[in-house]
């Protein structure tokens, strides 16, 4: 059983949390949150932390870490545990300067370490039936991610480290996000942040329009994927599909999905079994590089 040390505890670090207790392969090692109440947790086994330079990393008995902290702390704290040859999973983005994404994956390839990103959307049931589909015949993707006002307390990135960079981290996972052209971009903000984005590019000559925004009066996760012959209908946040034959307008193959693990207790173990096996997943690196490479290129 892996001790897992999670760093942060908010609303994310509370949904890691359960999921590493629920786990038969994991358990809470510690966590460390300037403002953790340890008696909230009833478990006075589990060591708390203020700060990670608290810890003593070269003489431990973590096997890995959850970094589920305010992103602006994220290149800090991954850069000490990967230099310590700690596995790490960081809450998306891993960092919103492209150069220190660089730096700590060019510091996980010379530790030979490893480092996973919370894309969570790429373990949602939706997205691991496409990727059985035959989508090589592609020629068009819509994509809307829409949200309603955070909470001003959460203390987010800005719409495309915050909502964009889960469905871009879905293209890279599907078709590649090796080649692209920005046809047109509308960045729209307010209060100085950038709360809604008009993304039109080609995509290994896919036509891909992306809309996301956070000023939404709607919750919406839909995709779009056009064929010569068919449509396929992808709602993310109901977890449904269902494919439409452009000729004859019949809907078919309408399916709902119902699975007894949720995607972040599916992320955790796939992260424990990357732990286990020290080997880390070479496509998701690449996801990890080519998605903060696209986001980046936007502004």
């Amino acid at each position: 059983m892996l001790n897992v040390l999670l760093v942060g505890y908010g609303r994310m670090g509370v949904l890691h949390y359960e999921a590493i207790n629920k786990s038969e392969h994991s358990k809470v090692y510690g966590i460390i949150d300037p403002n953790i109440n340890i008696n909230i947790l009833n478990n006075e086994n589990l060591k708390c932390f203020k700060d990670i330079n608290e810890m003593n990393l070269e003489n431990t008995e973590i096997d890995c870490v959850i970094i589920a902290s305010s992103t602006n702390s994220h290149y800090e704290i991954a850069k000490i545990l990967l230099k310590n040859n700690i596995p790490i999973l960081v809450e998306k983005p891993l960092c919103t300067n492209i150069e220190e994404v660089d730096e700590l994956l060019q510091i996980r390839s010379i530790q030979n370490s490893i480092i996973r990103v919370g894309f969570i959307e790429l373990y949602n049931p939706v997205i691991k039936f496409l990727e059985n589909l035959s989508l090589d015949k592609v020629t068009k993707i819509i994509i809307r991610r829409l949200s309603k006002p955070p909470e001003s307390s959460r203390g987010l990135s800005d719409v495309l480290y915050d909502l964009t960079i889960h469905d871009v981290s879905i293209l890279d996972k599907l078709f590649e996000l090796d080649e692209y052209t920005i046809i047109e971009k509308t960045l729209k903000k307010t209060q100085g942040l950038i709360t809604e984005a008009y993304i039109n590019f080609d995509l290994n000559k896919i036509k891909v329009s992306l809309e996301t925004s956070i000023n939404s009066s709607k919750k919406e996760r839909i995709w779009e994927i056009y064929t010569n012959e068919y449509i396929y209908y992808i709602d993310l946040l109901n977890i449904k599909f269902s494919k439409e034959n452009i000729e004859t307008k019949e809907i078919t193959n309408i399916k709902e999905f119902d699975e007894d693990t949720s995607p972040i207790e599916q992320q955790l173990n796939n992260f424990i079994s990357c732990v286990n096996t020290n080997n880390d997943d070479i496509n998701h690196i690449r996801t990890i590089e080519n998605s903060h490479k696209f986001i980046n290129s936007l502004y």
